[in-house]
């Protein structure tokens, strides 16, 4: 990849060499006429590989892709660059064009203040054969599919209206705000919040160059054929933390997906959380036939994968190469501090071991029922719920229902609703509340991020923590987005008189937002999915972060939540090899022998 440096006329900030690299990137993938990944050119006609179709007019370039940047090396920069060239300075057929469509030489649009070598306004050496090759295929049919991508050498005149549409959950949005004032010449980047109270006109939303919104309220707008954002065909449409879309029949999935646009990104640290199938919408949104298409993504994709098929984890693996572009943290191409990570084993109480073992008989004897009657899939949901109530005891008994107390003698357990400090009485608590005050011993003002995926759970830690002399702020998905914006400005505050410790939603925290003010994080239990895990890890370790950074998972011994762990290095090893060499049966989902590992069965 050849660096390219920004438009100097708008972004303020000098890139790292990476995003610069990843800038490159983005601008190739743009505009290149090359074929899309398995078509060939073969005697006067053009054939997919994978499908075997044949036609006479050329495919359309895929104008976008996958980027997939770990968490924290800076994507939404490389981004804000991205966008600042559709006003100063792109593109178009290898010619260089100003805001009005002119060409225009170098002088005009290359910033006096650039050191670097990286090259503005021109791309690599391949870039360039693409674009060459592209001009002698004018005359090559486009798809008449309604919302396909569009050859820039039809219309030359939607310069005048190049608008992108970023979607992303509410917790971003403050990041998108923060990285335009920061990393951008003020005015120089027109922005428009489509969220609460908004405008109804596509003509006024066309006037700006940025349209943030969030991926809700599409799935809310999507039944009104009226929307602004339906009428109008973006120029780019942004999808931020896409990983939120991997279920391809939910609303907000279907929304994006039949969004009009001319270049679509997916932007997500971890496109595969679950499985391979994750990807599946990834695709549909981006268009990509035939993977867009659910039956020949499970033909050449998924079935392959699940058998073990070397055939199915090749192709992901070229698809994945040639559409995405990833670079982790690891390669130390930031310099970030250190992140370790630590297991803090916890004992349970004897009255949490007592009703988790009983609880964990009732457990198996239900999952093994259910797998000898063939009926465990059909009781999914009951299974899960089994499965939850175990997990729940391992951080504090206040979180089960009532009715679990009957499995104890009554004098085993007291009655906690009218005594809030039994509430959080645990192992867990107690470990966690050692482990923070001897981090407050070490350095008063270190700040720390305390995660849980139960809100209740981070209500019921608010007395004792505040009662063992901790300032705390909380972060969970009741709050909207303002008010998250506001508890994050304040965490990340250097007075002495601001928050030292940040209970946080694993789910509403870990996506798109900076906490890199704190350089402890604590998880309270593990999740089913590593990668939520390893999102909110890197809101704090991630550009930014000055410190060493420690993260300690606590982990009741003996217990569900170390076979949680070992599903989730299975799903990890997954994640890797769609990017690797390796071949490895897919598991896209909790499934039976998933049940059987977290059962002990």
């Amino acid at each position: 990849m050849e660096a390219l440096e920004p438009p100097g006329e708008a972004i303020k900030s000098v890139l790292f060499q990476h995003q610069k690299e990843g800038l490159g990137w983005l601008v190739h993938r743009e505009n290149s006429g090359e074929l899309p990944p398995f078509w060939e050119e073969r005697d006067g006609e053009y054939v997919n590989v994978l499908t075997n179709y044949r036609t006479d007019k050329r495919p359309e370039p895929l104008r976008g892709g996958i980027f997939a940047d770990d968490m924290g090396l800076g994507k939404t920069l490389t981004l804000l660059s991205l966008i600042a060239f559709d006003k100063f300075g792109s593109f178009i057929a290898g010619d260089r064009v100003n805001s009005a469509g002119e060409q225009c030489g170098d002088d005009e649009v290359r910033s006096e203040s650039a050191k670097t070598k990286g090259k503005r306004g021109r791309t690599s050496k391949g870039v360039s054969q693409s674009q060459k090759k592209r001009k002698t295929q004018k005359t090559a049919s486009t798809s008449n599919r309604k919302a396909s991508s569009s050859s820039l050498d039809e219309t030359p005149d939607v310069l005048s209206t190049k608008s992108t549409l970023v979607v992303c959950p509410p917790s971003v949005f403050s990041t998108w705000i923060t990285q335009l004032s920061e990393h951008t010449i003020p005015g120089k980047m027109k922005v428009y919040m489509y969220y609460g109270d908004r405008t109804r006109d596509a003509e006024e939303l066309k006037k700006y160059d940025i349209v943030l919104t969030t991926y809700t309220i599409l799935a809310t707008e999507e039944p009104w054929e009226e929307s602004p954002v339906k009428k109008i065909e973006w120029w780019r449409v942004i999808l931020d933390e896409a990983h939120l879309i991997k279920n391809a029949n939910a609303q907000q999935s279907q929304a994006v997906t039949k969004l009009k646009a001319k270049r679509r990104w997916v932007v997500t640290g971890t496109p595969i959380q679950n499985g391979s199938f994750d990807l599946f919408s990834l695709m549909s949104f981006l268009r990509f036939e035939p993977f867009s298409i659910k039956s020949y993504w499970q033909s050449l994709i998924q079935r392959p994968l699940s058998q073990g098929n070397q055939t199915g984890l090749s192709r992901l693996q070229v698809l994945m190469a040639t559409i995405s572009l990833r670079r982790t943290k690891d390669k130390g191409l930031i310099g970030l501090p250190k992140k370790t990570i630590e297991t803090c084993y916890v004992e349970l109480s004897r009255e949490e071991r007592e009703l988790y073992d009983q609880m964990e008989r009732k457990a198996k004897s239900a999952v093994q029922e259910c797998i000898n009657a063939g009926s465990l899939m059909r009781n999914y949901t009951t299974v899960l719920g089994i499965i939850l109530r175990l997990r729940q005891i391992c951080i504090s008994m206040a979180l089960c229902p009532p009715d679990l107390k009957s499995l104890l003698p009554s004098d085993n357990i007291e009655d906690v609703s009218n005594n809030p400090e039994l509430s959080v009485s645990s192992a867990k608590v107690s470990a966690l509340l050692k482990l923070l005050l001897a981090a407050k011993d070490q350095k008063l003002t270190s700040k720390s991020v305390v995660y849980s995926q139960f809100r209740k759970m981070l209500l019921l830690l608010e007395e004792p923590l505040r009662a063992a002399g901790f300032k705390i702020l909380r972060l969970d998905g009741s709050m909207n987005a303002k008010r998250r914006s506001r508890v994050i400005e304040e965490f990340g505050a250097h007075e002495q008189s601001t928050a030292t410790v940040l209970l946080a939603s694993l789910k509403a925290s870990g996506a798109g937002i900076n906490l890199t003010a704190a350089s402890t994080v604590y998880l309270l239990e593990p999740w089913w999915n590593p990668a939520v895990e390893e999102q909110a890890m890197d809101r704090v370790h991630r550009i930014g972060q000055k410190e060493d950074v420690k993260i300690v998972r606590l982990i009741a011994r003996n217990s569900i939540e170390e076979r949680i762990l070992e599903l989730q290095e299975r799903k990890k090893k997954l994640a890797r090899e769609a990017f690797g060499k390796r071949v490895s049966k897919d598991r896209s989902e909790i499934g039976l022998d998933d049940f059987r590992a977290l059962m002990s069965l």
